[in-house]
């Protein structure tokens, strides 16, 4: 099954770290508006519903940087059952058959490395025999493509999580206390984007620093040469093809196309007959501002 949903506080994953407009996903104290995301959020009850009477399974949601990830899972296991066990992270070795339902969970299980993706991997042998639920969230990079395929092959449900439509996008932002007089302008320059539009609150007045750290975290995970691409397009006139951006930055064509297809993939980019364009508009813009000495 394949649903697909249009549209600094320490967060618990795999690894457990910091990261720009993270949401606390255990003993968090209010969650994060969440909006457009009923049939992903249904999904991962319904889940839950049926390791609360003893069956295993995994639920894979993926989805580019900022889409709501985390802020899905938050809301999913506000309501778990008592009698489920929840935590973050392979289980103890020494755990045993006939403890409670387990439902373990790795949010941006792309940040982890090889080891700990394999090891994650090999837990979904586990899910058709045992009461044990596995929640996976990551952003689309190769590195977790095996481990994807492993899931998908003990028939884990595959959530995709895809920009906002403009009206769901208008009702978050007017959720989050958007000035009304610039909520037209955060969404059409978050392109859907919820972390986005959590740092457009005040429009384009938005502080630099921050807009800058979470473009950056954004970023982190695409390779160094489309991340250097990036910087070059957001220069150049909106909507452009690999060979013009090749011809106005003197590099190889196959170079300036292989990066783009890196950030297509990692969902920075949108690409149509050639062209491309950010995914996002704030990107652009934000790769745009000029950097001032610290």
């Amino acid at each position: 099954m394949e649903v697909t949903a249009a549209g600094n506080r320490r967060h618990v994953g795999l690894i457990g770290e910091q990261r720009p407009g993270s949401a606390v996903l255990f003993g968090m104290t209010s969650d994060p508006p969440l909006v457009g995301r009923d049939g992903a959020l249904a999904c991962l009850r319904a889940a839950i519903g049926r390791l609360a009477g003893g069956r295993g399974g995994a639920v894979w949601i993926e989805g580019g940087p900022g889409l709501g990830k985390t802020e899905l899972l938050a809301h999913a296991l506000r309501d778990v059952p008592a009698r489920i066990e929840v935590r973050s992270g392979p289980p103890d070795r020494g755990r045993a058959a006939g403890d409670r339902p387990l439902l373990l969970v790795a949010d941006d299980l792309h940040r982890a490395g090889a080891a700990a993706v394999a090891r994650w991997s090999r837990l979904h042998r586990r899910v058709r025999t045992s009461a044990l639920l596995l929640v996976t969230a990551v952003r689309p990079v190769p590195e977790c493509d095996g481990a994807y395929a492993r899931a998908a092959a003990c028939g884990a449900e595959t959530v995709r999580l895809g920009p906002l439509a403009d009206g769901d996008a208008t009702e978050l932002a007017c959720l989050l206390g958007h000035d009304p007089h610039v909520v037209g302008t955060a969404v059409r320059d978050a392109g859907g984007n919820p972390a986005y539009l959590r740092m457009l609150a005040h429009g384009r007045a938005a502080p630099a620093a921050p807009l800058r750290a979470l473009v950056a975290d954004h970023l982190s995970t695409l390779p160094r040469r489309a991340r250097e691409m990036l910087v070059l397009l957001a220069a150049a006139p909106a909507g452009i093809t690999a060979a013009e951006l090749a011809a106005r930055t003197h590099r190889p064509v196959p170079e300036v196309r292989a990066a783009m297809h890196e950030a297509v993939d990692g969902a920075i980019l949108t690409s149509a007959g050639g062209v491309v364009r950010f995914r996002h508009p704030i990107v652009r813009r934000v790769l745009r501002m000029p950097v001032t000495p610290s």
